[in-house]
């Protein structure tokens, strides 16, 4: 969700906003993972919501990049032109007329995201 959402407003917007969510995401991603992992579940009591919590902080990142393009490339598009022409809000574009053409690409890559959460957890 945190992904698809970053990566929905990165790529409707862009601009300035694009470029610091960007580069915040760059510093983000590049601490890495499996050893933060690590010292998170010794430090606190290991449970399966925290490791939820955890990996959720750090696999979101790579998805947002795939939804990001993806809303680039659809905001150019006839039917979202045509959806101002009738005077929807942004909000209403990006719900009602981009998401749902932009999750080709969330529902291509969630698997693979699934089996490399399973290989972290395995790895702890």
């Amino acid at each position: 969700m945190v992904g698809t959402l970053t990566g929905a407003l990165m790529g409707f917007f862009g601009g300035r906003f694009d470029m610091v969510s960007q580069r915040l995401i760059e510093i983000w991603s590049s601490m890495p993972e499996l050893y933060l992992l690590i010292i998170f579940a010794s430090i606190f009591t290991p449970s399966l919501g925290l490791l939820i919590i955890l990996l959720s902080l750090f696999g979101w990142m790579s998805l947002s990049d795939y939804v990001r393009a993806e809303f680039y490339r659809n905001r150019s598009l006839d039917y979202v032109k045509a959806a101002r022409a009738m005077g929807l809000s942004s909000w209403q574009i990006m719900w009602r007329h981009i998401m749902p053409n932009s999750l080709t690409p969330v529902i291509t890559f969630l698997p693979f995201r699934m089996s490399a959460a399973i290989l972290a957890l395995t790895s702890l």
